[in-house]
């Protein structure tokens, strides 16, 4: 039976003289033990957003090793709290900072350029399945992960879970499958494969004597289809069948059934603090619609949430209220996302006019009307140029462009950044931040008025590579329009 646990396989057979039923139980060796793991670990050369599911306090050097051997090059922990970044750079123990990793965790990891490359290897059944390999048709991307449920042309239902495994492959973890046969059904579950079935090709097959034979073929990112035969047990004879499924929002009528385990309400574990970022985990069903799942943290409590596309190296976004600039999709189990919390509203500085106002101690003076739209100038506390642009519409940043005096390697260095891909930023409560970890630039800022603005900026021109990085260490700015 390779490395897989079967759980039970069962045979009920409606005979006229009663039921009958038939318990198959193997139990795990301590091979098989599992320490943890690391969901969505970055292809060659790309950043992801990995989450570690395994013992809190694990080095990170350890739960980064379940990727694969070589295959991430860096990753950076984002504390929430101080909104520090700690670093861990393979075989650079040296410059390498990030503390041990606690359960449900999320790090932004970098796969390494001159690691493996991120293919999907088949792995050679322990007895070929009788039927042909499944034809293979090439999708624009993997089958999605989750529970798929679907029936068999008996009109049995059968299930599986597809999970994420490393170096950007997905496979079958545990299934359920029903068949008919004379006068009685066979149903085998399998659950805990410390080897899954790899999906290789947009295709998959397994083959267990004396157990059952089933292959699928994925149609589609959302379909799939294929064969199975559940080998005949005691009294009970079954025939070879064809199956459709197709993937849930949700594991469905099967929870209320029993086939597939409740799972307690989704949470969103490490929510960020008022006005900072954090690396946030969804833990729940798959498909969790966003502004639920990120409503778990606490009604309103949470601006912006941004997550990262490991194959296309993309980034979807989403804004409190803002559904008309919002593209993020359904939150699948075990996806971290880069969230920002609500920041308190800002008190102003207190400015002498010849008008009091009306209250003796406002705790805020909001501003009347929106920050005006157009170019923004201004100086960081270096005494460098800063600017940005305020658009129209739903009134967003759509340029920053700053220059900064840093350090590197001991010395001193001058560079110039510009961002421009349109939105960079949305304006929420009169204020904004942006955070691009692979250009090391964070900003965030405040307007005081529609006609001021300050803020924070904080830049590290190469965080992967300390040896040749820029770093300005934390500044704050002001502009105007």
């Amino acid at each position: 039976m390779g490395n897989s646990r079967l759980l039970g396989a069962l045979v009920a057979a409606m005979l006229a003289l009663g039921l009958l039923a038939f318990g198959w139980m193997l139990a795990a060796g301590p091979s098989e033990a599992q320490s943890g793991s690391m969901h969505n670990c970055p292809l060659a050369g790309k950043w992801s957003i990995a989450v570690w599911e395994g013992q809190s306090g694990t080095a990170a050097t350890n739960a980064l090793a379940t990727c694969g051997v070589g295959v991430v090059g860096a990753a950076y922990s984002l504390d929430p709290q101080t909104g520090d970044w700690s670093r861990w750079f393979a075989g650079k123990p040296d410059v390498t900072n990030l503390a041990p990793l606690n359960d449900m965790q999320g790090v932004l990891a970098l796969g390494s350029a001159t690691g493996p490359v991120a293919t999907r290897t088949p792995t050679p059944a322990a007895t070929p399945a009788p039927t042909s390999t499944p034809p293979s048709t090439p999708l624009p991307g993997l089958p999605q992960p989750g529970v798929w449920t679907g029936t068999t042309s008996e009109g049995k239902d059968i299930w599986f879970e597809v999970v994420d495994g490393t170096q950007g492959t997905r496979g079958i973890r545990r299934s359920a499958w029903l068949a008919r046969g004379t006068d009685c059904s066979l149903y085998v579950h399998i659950e805990d494969l410390d080897t899954f079935w790899p999906i290789v090709g947009d295709a998959f097959s397994y083959s267990e004597e004396r157990q059952m034979d089933v292959s699928g073929t994925f149609d589609s990112a959302t379909t799939a289809s294929g064969d199975l035969f559940i080998h005949p047990m005691m009294d009970c004879t079954t025939h070879r069948v064809t199956w459709t499924a197709s993937a849930q929002q949700g594991t469905g009528a099967l929870q209320a059934e029993g086939v597939v385990p409740a799972q307690e309400p989704g949470q969103l574990r490490n929510c960020p603090l008022a006005g900072k970022w954090s690396i946030a985990v969804w833990e729940g069903d798959d498909g969790a619609a966003v502004d639920a799942a990120l409503a778990s943290c606490g009604a309103g409590s949470m601006v912006a949430a941004y997550s990262l596309d490991s194959q296309t190296g993309a980034w979807s976004r989403w804004f409190a209220g803002k559904p008309d600039v919002s593209n993020l999709p359904p939150l699948n189990d075990k996806q971290g996302v880069l969230a920002l919390g609500r920041a308190p509203t800002a008190t102003p500085t207190p400015v002498a006019t010849a008008t009091m106002l009306p209250t003796a101690t406002p705790t805020t003076v909001p501003i009347e009307g929106e920050p005006e739209l157009g170019t923004w100038r201004g100086t960081t506390s270096q005494g460098k140029p800063l600017e940005f642009d305020v658009v129209g519409g739903s009134r967003t940043i759509a340029r920053i462009k700053f220059e900064v005096k840093g350090t590197v390697s001991g010395g001193t260095c001058d560079d110039t950044v510009e961002i421009s891909d349109g939105t960079v930023a949305a304006i929420v409560d009169n204020a904004f931040s942006f955070s691009w970890a692979e250009a090391g630039v964070s900003i965030s800022g405040v307007f005081d008025s529609t006609k001021t603005a300050s803020g924070d900026l904080d830049y590290n021109s190469s965080p992967y590579d300390p040896d040749r990085s820029c770093v300005s260490g934390p500044l704050t700015w002001t502009a105007s329009h």
